[in-house]
């Protein structure tokens, strides 16, 4: 019964996330009918892209409905806390919705509302891949826990060649006055 009503959270969520997206664009174009610049789109277009990234949103939260029930399904390896997975449908709803109604769409170039889409399709898909293996993920990078925070810290740290290596640290009066820091 508990996984019943996670998943129905879940796909409860998925659709408020797309009403959302829907009232976000046409909020978006409301705002832009209000403007007088160049198009870059018209509002057919509009559409049919919000349409399209619908669906990326859609099939990302299905894919995670079906990770998540072959998961608990299968019994172990499972993810035990029966909230997370409607939490992440939560968080990715919103940004959706905040997404697809960010900017102008009709008038500028950047609109990330359809790209965000097609990253929850494929965040989904892999989540969705990840929850279905018969093995822990985690046990399989076992052999690399120990290596893994040097790996961290080395990639992390600028090397002894790169300029922000023998900048470092840098002030903001020896950035501003012209000098470097190796003539003090």
């Amino acid at each position: 019964m508990a996984l019943l009503i996670e998943l129905l959270a879940m796909a409860a969520l998925g659709a408020l996330g797309w009403l959302g997206g829907r009232s976000g664009v046409e909020h978006a174009l409301a705002k832009a009918a209000a403007i007088t610049a160049d198009e870059v789109r018209n509002a057919d277009q509009v559409h049919a892209q919000a349409v399209r990234s619908g669906l990326f949103f859609a099939a990302g939260i299905a894919a995670l409905i079906l990770g998540r029930l072959v998961s608990a399904r299968r019994g172990r390896v499972n993810v035990p806390a029966p909230l997370i997975m409607p939490a992440t449908c939560a968080a990715l709803a919103i940004g959706f919705a905040v997404q697809m109604g960010y900017g102008d769409p009709i008038h500028r170039m950047l609109w990330p509302g359809p790209e965000f889409a097609k990253g929850i399709a494929l965040a989904g898909g892999a989540a969705a891949v990840i929850m279905m293996l018969p093995w822990d993920p985690v046990a399989l990078t076992g052999p690399l826990h120990a290596v893994l925070p040097a790996l961290m810290v080395r990639c992390s740290w600028p090397s002894a060649s790169s300029a922000a290596a023998r900048s470092w640290p840098r002030t903001r009066a020896s950035t501003s006055a012209g000098s470097s820091p190796s003539s003090s």
